[in-house]
């Protein structure tokens, strides 16, 4: 059973959970915390009473096997945007749920495929991109991934990007394609050059750790991402990172034996 989460208390997670059980072809069987459980073949979609980002409870009430949470997004950019992402927090900072230094297990082609759906949905003014890993959940022991709406309620309440994100969300859900896993490292926090990477080339990215972290992050961190993502190597946004920080994300790779990229190694 894969296992879609929106929140009671996230509007855009609630207008997704309203749109799947209206025009997604699933069928109300039971209730979990007062609400229906949507059931699809074996996807199963529910509504949780708390936050997303805290809904550390799953693993304990639900064999799944992995999570896809539909949620609103936010930014003091106001962006109209979809985004896709893995949660974690990759330094001593965990302000938004989960623990410090503590990276969620991820299913990065279920991630490619849920990207490649809301690119599908070709919204106007709506910008398609990855994140870098944050927030919580992190201690589930089944992958989480993201799908996101954002950044005001205006985009919340759009029938049209919410439609996106329940396709998108259902799709990586009956996900049963598997593609070369990689983690992302620099860049900004929506990660161009891994969506391009994402969107673009056969391989699919799980955790990001973007620019911003790298000062602090040690090779513990570097391993669970690898680990984590079921990474085969690490791909560089080379330009997106400073000259001593590329030269500690060397350094630390080695460490780990794991393979680096960039750009020009995937043609993209």
């Amino acid at each position: 059973m894969r296992l879609i989460v929106t929140s009671q208390q996230d509007v855009a997670g609630t207008n997704v959970y309203n749109e799947l059980a209206r025009n997604f072809g699933f069928a109300a069987e039971g209730e979990f915390e007062g609400r229906a459980i949507l059931k699809r073949g074996e996807v199963w979609a529910i509504a949780t009473d708390k936050k997303q980002t805290e809904a550390e409870h799953l693993d304990v009430l639900f064999d799944a096997e992995y999570y896809v949470f539909a949620s609103r997004h936010r930014s003091e950019s106001r962006t109209k945007t979809l985004t896709v992402h893995v949660t974690g927090n990759l330094t001593s900072q965990a302000l938004v749920g989960g623990k410090p230094r503590q990276l969620a297990w991820c299913n990065p082609s279920a991630m490619k495929v849920a990207l490649q759906e809301l690119q599908r949905a070709k919204l106007q003014d709506y910008k398609v991109s990855m994140e870098a890993t944050h927030h919580g959940p992190t201690g589930l022991k089944k992958p989480v991934l993201f799908v996101e709406v954002g950044s005001t309620e205006t985009e919340w309440n759009d029938a049209e990007a919410v439609r996106a994100v329940a396709s998108a969300a259902l799709a990586a859900a009956e996900n049963r394609k598997e593609y070369e896993s990689a983690i992302g490292i620099g860049g900004s926090h929506y990660a161009p050059r891994h969506t391009s990477a994402m969107l673009e080339s056969s391989i699919a990215i799980g955790h990001i750790i973007p620019s911003y972290a790298i000062d602090e992050i040690d090779v513990d961190v570097l391993a669970q991402a690898v680990e984590k993502s079921s990474a085969s190597f690490g791909f560089l946004d080379w330009k997106g990172m400073k000259k001593e920080q590329r030269d500690k994300v060397i350094a630390l790779a080695a460490e780990l034996n794991l393979k680096l990229k960039r750009g020009r190694d995937l043609e993209i």
